[in-house]
């Protein structure tokens, strides 16, 4: 739709802002430590929306956004496999890689 309207300029938010809301509602099955990341992608998809001057010709900013973002959620799921990280415990990880009690 946004292209039909010739809109370009604000496909990079809404793209972060969709991949903030998938983070989100696979917070369930993926580890719990990646619902902020959801939070930061919709944050900036946010501010690309009210941002003037962002273009769709320079896309430098959506890729240090998503490029911070995927080193951030590669390093989420590295320590999710170790039970004793210390990011595991920070985000109130109590149980097993699934969140159950053991």
């Amino acid at each position: 739709m946004l292209i039909h309207r010739g809109l370009y300029d604000l496909l990079f938010g809404t793209w972060m802002c969709l991949y903030g809301l998938a983070n989100l509602s696979s917070r369930r099955v993926l580890p719990k430590a990646i619902w902020p990341l959801g939070f930061f992608y919709i944050a900036c998809g946010s501010a690309f929306f009210l941002v003037p001057g962002v273009s769709f010709t320079s896309p430098w900013g959506a890729a240090l956004v998503f490029f911070f973002g995927e080193w951030v959620g590669g390093f989420i799921f590295h320590y999710n496999r170790m039970p004793d990280a210390p990011l595991s415990s920070f985000f109130g990880k109590t149980g097993d890689r699934y969140g159950r009690k053991e």
